[in-house]
């Protein structure tokens, strides 16, 4: 997957969660999971920035493994198929 095609998927997402009027917010790193579905989504739609910075840096494999993070708790909460997920991550 190219830089571009992971700044697509996260366009997506970002655009889902600024409809859905989900904030950004970054879950401290030494708590557990709250098991409140738009704190999830909030820490999801916080760590897109930061994926840009990734790509900005060149750290491709970072990006990689928190886009995966993000589409796992986008598959999770149920905001969209495994198959969709997949769709938003194929090569063109």
């Amino acid at each position: 997957m190219t830089a571009d095609k992971i700044r697509e998927a996260l366009s997506i997402y970002q655009a889902k969660f600024t409809a859905e009027e989900i904030s950004k917010w970054r879950f401290p790193d030494d708590q557990k999971a709250v098991p409140f579905l738009k704190a999830t989504l909030s820490h999801a739609h916080w760590m897109i920035d930061e994926i840009y910075g990734f790509l900005a840096e060149g750290k491709i494999e970072k990006a990689h493994r928190w886009l995966g993070f993000i589409q796992g708790v986008l598959w999770a909460t149920g905001q969209y198929t495994i198959e969709d997920l997949a769709a938003h991550s194929r090569s063109l």
